[in-house]
């Protein structure tokens, strides 16, 4: 949909394939490689939060198949992290529910990012 382009990211909206999210977007980052980004707050409700991951990846599972496996790890502010990566593909899916403790009143938020493996890696553009 539309672009935004920054310094050193572009930025275009995207449709809501996750029908909690808020906003979503694709990145381009440096290496010409894009990201599907969806983000949504949940305030104070952390059971939200956790019940829109939960959501969400029933929503990825039945779509990735049984080739991909979930690595999740506990974020710092006692929430979850799940990367979906299978040997095959350099995609991968990452789903998280956290508190943002850099706020001062520290909200509940999900996050979905889809895209190359390297792109956790890339310099912003």
């Amino acid at each position: 949909k539309n672009l935004s382009t920054h310094r050193k990211l572009n930025i275009w909206s995207a449709k809501k394939v996750f029908p909690n999210a808020d906003t979503c977007q694709v990145w381009e980052w440096s290496t010409g490689l894009n990201n599907y980004v969806c983000e949504w707050g949940t305030g104070s409700d952390e059971n939200q939060a956790m019940n829109n991951y939960q959501e969400d990846a029933n929503i990825i599972q039945n779509c990735l198949g049984d080739a991909w496996t979930a690595q999740t790890n506990t974020t710092q502010s006692g929430g979850k992290h799940t990367i979906y990566s299978t040997p095959d593909k350099r995609t991968i899916v990452s789903i998280r529910y956290f508190q943002d403790l850099r706020s001062w009143s520290k909200p509940w938020q999900n996050t979905i990012s889809i895209g190359d493996k390297s792109n956790l890696k890339s310099p912003l553009k």
